[in-house]
């Protein structure tokens, strides 16, 4: 499977991508990378549904700008060997309420 994270509209380098499966016996990850140019991504996954998660780190001034994203389902047929043009957008995390 194949795709990119973008933050803006924009591909996002660096962001570590973690596949989750959606099976009722999936509680590990299946796989996971870090984009690359463009925020392209590239992950092995067999046949099932899936959640994608992403987090990245972007310069901001003086901090970082944590940012995080999620994508589901996303299904992965048997058979196909990818699925393009997946776009994980990212949005700046939120901390947790008091």
């Amino acid at each position: 499977m194949s795709g990119k994270t973008a933050y803006r509209g924009m591909g996002i380098e660096g962001a570590e991508v973690v596949a989750w499966s959606l099976a009722p016996e999936g509680s590990a990850p299946v796989d996971r990378t870090r984009s690359g140019y463009h925020g392209s991504f590239l992950l092995h996954l067999p046949p099932g549904t899936y959640r994608l998660e992403a987090r990245a780190l972007v310069p901001k001034g003086r901090d970082d700008l944590p940012l995080q994203g999620v994508l589901q389902p996303v299904e992965v047929p048997a058979g196909a060997s990818r699925v393009d043009r997946l776009v994980v957008r990212l949005a700046p995390e939120h901390p947790p309420s008091p």
